[in-house]
Formats: C-alpha cells, structure tokens, sequence
C-alpha cells in the first residue's frame, strides 16, 4: 500500500484486505497489525481496510478484535454481506465503516423495477447505518446503471476492472500521472 501510495500520491489511494476468522480470533492479532503499521509512519491509517466475512461477526473473539483494530484508525468492511446469518442490526453495533454488498442483490427478481427497489431498500438501510456501500460483481452496464441508480458508493467487478498483479497495477498508477 504504502508503495502505491508512493507511486501516485496525488491518488489518494487506499487498500482492502481480507482477513479469515481465524486471524482475527488470535488473540495477538490487533497488536501484530499495530507493530506492522508502525513500520510505516507515514501511511494514513484510514488508507487501509480490513474485510471480514459477515458470518465471522457472530464470534465474541473477532468483535472485540474489531474495537481494536478499528481504535487503530483501520476501517473495517464486511465482505459479501447479506449472504451470511447476521442481523442488520450488527451494521449499527459493531465498528464497521463498509458493507460490501454480495452480487446476489443485483438482480434475481421478477422484474427489472423490483431489483431496482429492492437493491435501492438494501442501499438506503446501509446508509442509514452511517456505512459506506460497495456494490460486488458487477459485469455488465445495466448493473452498473442500477448500482449507480440506487446511490451506491462504490462498486467492483470485471465490467470494471479485472484484478491486477502489483507490477501491473504501478504501471496504471505511473500511465495515469503522464496523462
């Protein structure tokens, strides 16, 4: 992170990374992140983002790693929500900053009018909870449209981008500022 950053300050760029249930459980992991940030004095905390899958929440171990981590200055995103058992509730508890909503909202109804009210509800609860919404899979320009339509904040999928290799993604950083 801190090398892209580097690569294109003017970016603003910021980093996800997923973390399994499992590390978040370890007792030690908030403060290994801790040591690893310190390494890096310059890089703004906010710039990274731990993604935690939603039926990760439901363990007392990784919640009270999420008060830590997120005192920390790191945000926090809960990956593929709305897959998993938790409670909407749990987006107004917990230290959250992202819902990363599954590809499963952007269509399966009946009619197209249905998924746009239906992922615009999902959207509006997200935002009321004080969340960022990043909307997955998208892989066409209709879910798009229907993403941006309903006012999500961000969105991910092939249509847009498909994932790069480091070396790949500094290069786009370094074509980016010559323009």
């Amino acid at each position: 992170l801190q090398a892209f950053r580097s690569a294109g300050p003017e970016l603003d760029l910021k980093m996800n990374v997923n973390v399994s249930p499992r590390q978040l459980a370890k007792p030690d992991f908030p403060a290994r992140l801790a040591d690893l940030l310190a390494q890096v004095p310059d890089l703004p905390r906010h710039a990274l983002c731990l993604e935690i899958t939603e039926t990760s929440l439901s363990d007392e171990a990784v919640s009270e790693a999420l008060i830590s981590i997120r005192a920390l200055g790191v945000r926090i995103a809960i990956d593929d929500f709305g897959t998993g058992f938790s409670s909407l509730a749990c987006l107004r508890r917990l230290p959250v900053d992202v819902a990363k909503l599954d590809r499963a909202f952007l269509g399966g109804g009946h009619t197209a009018a249905q998924d746009h009210r239906f992922f615009a509800a999902v959207t509006g609860l997200v935002h009321a909870a004080d969340l960022k919404v990043v909307q997955e899979g998208i892989e066409t320009l209709d879910q798009l449209a229907l993403v941006r339509a309903a006012g999500a904040d961000f969105a991910q999928g092939f249509h847009l981008a498909a994932p790069l290799s480091i070396a790949a993604a500094l290069d786009l950083i370094a074509a980016s500022r010559e323009e």
